[in-house]
């Protein structure tokens, strides 16, 4: 708004409103100079182009009364620049006016109506049937994936064609252009910058632009990932000294536009460094994503054509989690195991092998994105047979080495490939020693809760005592992945139970309160520790986070040494070496020397100084996140020398070690010739002082430095040969030309110093690296004992008790429970305890033991679905080493658990309800084990009554006899229970949920019905479906009227199956002579007429 604008002389007619629209010389009225015919000539005769960018904050193509409500703000002078035949005019320019020192507001209302009702007309109608290029957009494609196609009739600048040039070589990349101390995004990717930041879109030249500050680059790259954009920032390469230097040693323009290169790519799951909440500035405009910010999957598939089995690979690059995974899908339809992984992890990204898709995958990949629309699937081109190299041999299936290959090649544009480099960090997804549990057991039981939030979750009631955030994600990898050996499960209980006795022990465990204490203040060091791995650490990171590292394992020392926490993990039986915590304490010694050695080398105290409140200089994922260049090469000043004679405790990392000093001794050198320039200067500024006979000083405004400041009076006497630089009302700025010379040597040097500094910084963060294994083992070991202590302090609940596990090997899988409760729905409300018995055999000395399928029935809203959830809870918190909500419970390990719940349709796959079922079905009878529990809910409900109950009892009768799987089954057919139940008494129990049947308030209305939530042997003759039809509020004639129906379907029903009864035993009689054909239908036959023949109300 800074450019000049000519005004119309006369005064316009305005209101003093709030907001009231600038308009330029474009909109205003004819200038009095000259005559208003003339005038009015000349606004009919101007062409105007035809085509003129429309800009969403600009100019409304719905009318001019639209626009004076919205208003906006143009230029003069950009208008020229960027429609100069608008401003062509047959008459000569008149005199320009003198600069106005304030905008002055027009009325646009009364200003065009002043005007020929003609021109405003046809300019209405210009605006209403405008579209730009860029708004042109084929469907199907998407603002990021536009190349913007620029005005074919202007020429493009040189930085135009430049970021053009980029462009070709990173299609479908938004770009964040450095343009001096501004980032801009150009085209269709201003647009889209325009909608998700709220940033103002104008037309600059040929482009759409919108522009931002340096120091909020993280924040707005980060907004712009999480709206699902693949980011590129674009950054200056050239420095302006060194530029000057170069172009006068070649004898060429130093003019030119400076050199720029894409140094950083960022996508959902390669966010590292944009989702610290230390680099989010406004904490109020947080992340809006449905995911869960803790972790962000890449999952690489490929599938062998061939033998159909189909390899993953899931890398979470800012944790530094790898798992992979081999499996058979067994169903043509649906991918049900790759689901059920998919589903246990935080997908962002699916990475495909380019032209090795098969038809299936490729569905299944199709109908994943429609249900997951911010899923960006990449693909990538490899060689099959080259196979990475990880350092140490990883047995790793066939199928997974395609997935491994593609990851690492598509990370290495990223420069986050050292997330693959070493073996140890890979575990398997699902192994013989973990429960395995399918996608419906994940969403239906609340074990994760909502992607946004684990509240009202098993997730969110077992973390609430974790103090890290390292500490909650390795809960959350406990919860997915349950223990099925039972020394295993015991040794962490051993664990539980020893830290729960030292916090019962209050004041007497003192070191363990320190170091409990001291994890409640720690930042999140997994991920700081991710980020010194990829080279993306910040100098301020890095010291606290060694700090940190150090300050707790010498407290795990004084821990280990006190002997309040005794935990013998070898002999406990604990196959993971991770959680051991105290014994690597004990061991770390020569870690911790390792740890304060690094942080000797740097001068800490400049490295944790933090940016000054109002400085513009940059922000980003690059060493320099806290400091200033100069300020940045302080961290190694000096210590050359001193980091050698420190250095020699580092003797087994001698190439790091090595690199690092050469580079440090680089920074000295300049540095000393930064001080003779500063000398030089220092020089020169006196010998201006004696020609001006007076004390000289030098100045500095805003980027302009080593300024010598004349009043106004006396400028006029200096030498013709400074150069003036700026001036205010009282005095003058200039510079000598020795001056300019010294500053120039000293710039140079400057800009070496920082291209040097990063570099010492980076060999400095490979020298910390070199013991990445040891540190990320140790946080590993950190996040462990912070899940312990939130399993302990779980334990300290009111009414929770220890689980007694079994041998898997000598007793079959089961579980018994007295006076059990629902962990989650008690927190929020009174709940009835229920027994559990389902499968154990606790007596060795008999045969008999509980039954291995429960079939429950009872009332709608009886609590049957409470009581199957509770179970499985159960079930997963005792098999993940916590204590249970009962008055006592025993298990013999499951492993698996399986789950049927729900009437939910998939529209993206073309899947019904009923088909969705019996999907879910097939998978689970081709998954499970004897050694399984089931949890069946409702199965048949969505087709017929008739073909409902039959499948019902098909399904259940291959499960108790084929199968022997432990199972909890949920009906509403009363049939077909009374017959399981007469074929298979030992291991079928018929139980249902107990009510009170209160008297009929009249003949035609439903019995009102008490819940007691009380499981009960016996089978109920009744869901009362209408009576939660009542408390739903459905109106009361509906009711009766629905009463009477279902009476009259009832009679029906039983006199039809009566009548078949007799039909059926006057035939067998008419078929056997040799029997009595004297027939009589018994009491009996009556009712088991009754039972067979009886269906839901």
């Amino acid at each position: 708004m800074g450019r000049g604008r000519e005004r119309s002389a006369e005064p316009a007619q305005h209101t003093a409103k709030p907001r009231q629209l600038l308009i330029s010389r474009f909109f205003a009225p004819a200038a009095p100079a000259a005559p208003a015919g003339r005038a009015r000539e000349r606004e009919e005769t101007s062409p105007v182009a035809t085509k003129q960018p429309q800009q969403e904050n600009v100019v409304d193509a719905r009318g001019t009364e639209e626009v004076c409500e919205r208003g906006v703000r143009t230029s003069s002078s950009d208008l020229k620049r960027q429609w100069p035949i608008l401003h062509q005019s047959a008459e000569p320019a008149a005199a320009k006016k003198p600069r106005l020192e304030k905008e002055v507001p027009v009325d646009v209302e009364s200003t065009l109506s002043t005007r020929d009702p003609d021109l405003r007309r046809r300019f209405v109608e210009k605006l209403r049937d405008f579209k730009p290029a860029w708004e042109k957009v084929a469907a199907g494609e998407t603002l990021a994936s536009l190349a913007p196609q620029p005005r074919s009739h202007l020429k493009l600048t040189p930085l135009e064609e430049q970021v053009e040039q980029i462009r070709r070589c990173n299609r479908n990349t938004v770009l964040v252009v450095q343009v001096g101390y501004k980032y801009r995004l150009f085209g269709a990717d201003a647009q889209l910058a325009s909608r998700v930041c709220g940033l103002f879109a104008y037309v600059d030249h040929n482009f759409l632009t919108v522009s931002f500050p340096v120091h909020r680059v993280l924040f707005y790259v980060r907004k712009l990932v999480l709206a699902g954009a693949r980011v590129g920032i674009v950054r200056q390469i050239e420095t302006p000294a060194l530029k000057k230097k170069a172009a006068a040693a070649s004898c060429s323009s130093a003019s030119t536009t400076f050199e720029r290169k894409l140094t950083d790519l960022f996508t959902r799951s390669t966010m590292v460094g944009l989702l610290d909440e230390d680099n989010v500035d406004d904490q109020d405009e947080a992340i809006e994503t449905g995911s869960r910010p803790n972790c962000s999957f890449l999952v690489g598939l490929y599938q062998d054509e061939g033998t159909g089995k189909l390899g993953m690979l899931a890398v979470d690059s800012a944790n530094g989690d790898v798992l992979y995974d081999e499996f058979f899908e067994r169903s043509d339809v649906v991918f049900d195991q790759l689901d059920a992984r998919m589903h246990a992890l935080d997908v962002v990204e699916l990475l495909l092998l380019k032209d090795h898709v098969t038809p299936r995958l490729e569905s299944y990949v199709k109908q994943y994105k429609k249900l997951m629309p911010h899923i960006r699937v990449e693909r990538v081109d490899i060689d099959f047979d080259v196979q990475p190299n990880l350092g140490t041999a990883a047995p790793f299936p066939q199928t997974v080495w395609p997935c491994v290959e593609a990851c690492r090649k598509y990370l290495c544009d990223f420069q986050l490939d050292r997330a693959l480099e070493y073996a140890t960090d890979f575990s398997v997804f699902r192994s013989s020693a973990e429960l395995r549990m399918d996608r419906n057991v994940i969403s239906h039981l609340d074990i994760l809760g909502h992607p946004s939030s684990t509240g009202g979750s098993l997730l969110g009631h077992m973390s609430r005592g974790c103090r890290t955030s390292f500490g909650k994600r390795c809960m959350k990898f406990w919860i997915l992945k349950p223990l099925v050996n039972a020394l295993h499960i015991r040794a962490r209980l051993g664990r539980v139970d020893a830290v729960r006795n030292t916090i019962r022990q209050g004041s007497d465990s003192r070191q363990f309160q320190a170091m409990h204490a001291a994890l409640a203040k720690c930042p999140d060091l997994e991920r700081a520790v991710v980020k010194i791995h990829h080279l993306k650490c910040s100098p301020a990171e890095l010291v606290q986070t060694l700090s940190w590292l150090v300050r707790l394992l010498r407290l795990a020392q004084k821990l280990a040494k006190s002997n309040e926490l005794p935990l013998d993990v070898d002999q406990e039986g604990d196959g993971d070496a991770n959680e051991c915590l105290m014994g690597m304490a004990l061991k770390s010694s020569g870690l911790i020397q390792y740890l304060e050695t690094c942080l000797g080398l740097l001068d800490t105290e400049m490295a944790m100084k933090k940016r000054s409140k109002g400085d513009s200089s940059e922000t980003s994922p690059d060493p320099a996140i806290e400091l200033k260049p100069d300020q940045f090469a302080q961290l190694f000043r000096g210590r050359a020398v001193e980091s050698i004679s420190q250095g020699m405790l580092l003797k087994n990392h001698h190439p790091e070690l090595s690199a690092y000093f050469e580079h440090v001794a680089t920074i000295d050198r300049l540095h000393a010739q930064g001080d003779k320039c500063l000398m030089q200067l220092e020089r020169v500024r006196t010998a201006i002082g004696k020609e001006l006979k007076r004390t000289v000083d030098w100045k500095k405004v805003a980027t302009e430095e080593f300024l010598i400041e004349i009043p106004l009076r006396d400028a006029p006497r200096v030498p013709s040969s400074w150069k003036r630089i700026n001036q205010t009302k009282s005095v003058v700025r200039f510079r000598t030309t020795e001056t300019s010379t010294a500053m120039q040597a000293l710039n140079e040097t400057r800009e070496q110093l920082g291209l040097e500094a990063a570099a010492t910084w980076r060999a400095f963060l490979v020298l910390v690296n070199a013991e990445y294994v040891a540190i990320r083992s140790l946080v590993r070991a950190l996040g462990a004992f912070d899940a312990t202590c939130a399993l302990a302090v779980v334990s300290l609940t009111p009414g929770y008790v220890r689980p007694e596990i079994f041998d898997e090997n000598s007793t079959p899988a089961g579980l018994q429970a007295m006076q059990a409760r629902h962990p989650i729905v008690e927190q929020s409300m009174t709940f009835v305890p229920n027994d559990v018995r389902l499968g154990l055999a606790l007596d060795k000395t008999s045969d008999a033991c509980d039954p291995r399928c429960l079939i429950v029935t009872g009332p709608n809203m009886g609590g049957k679905s409470t009581y199957m959830r509770m179970v499985a809870m159960l079930a997963i918190m005792a098999q993940m080493g916590s204590y249970v909500p009962a008055n006592s419970m025993a298990l013999s390990p499951f492993d698996a658990i399986y789950a049927r719940m729900g009437a939910t349709d998939n529209i993206a796959s073309g899947r019904s309800t009923f088909m969705t079922e019996m999907n879910d079905m097939a998978h689970i009878m081709h998954s499970a084990s004897e050694r399984s529990l089931l949890i069946i809910d409702e199965l048949g409900r969505g087709t017929a009554t008739h073909d409902g109950s039959a499948i019902a009892a098909a399904s259940l009768e291959y499960i108790v006899q084929s199968m022997q799987s432990c199972c909890l089954f949920v009906t509403h057919y009363p049939n077909v229970v009374a017959q399981m139940c007469r074929r298979d008494v030992r291991t079928c129990s018929a139980m249902y949920m107990a009510f009170l049947q209160e008297e009929r308030e009249s003949a035609d209305m439903p019995p009102r019905i008490t819940f007691l939530y009380r499981l009960t042997a016996g089978i109920a003759d009744c869901s009362y479906g209408l009576n939660v039809a009542r408390l739903a509020g459905l109106p009361e004639d509906i009711v009766q009227f629905a009463g009477k129906k279902s009476e009259e379907l009832e009679r029906d029903v039983y006199r039809r199956e009566t009548c078949a009864i007799v039909e059926t035993l006057l035939l067998n009689a008419e078929i056997s002579p040799t029997q009595n054909h004297s027939l009589s239908v018994s009491p009996r036959d009556v009712m088991a007429s009754q039972t067979i023949g009886g269906s839901e109300s």
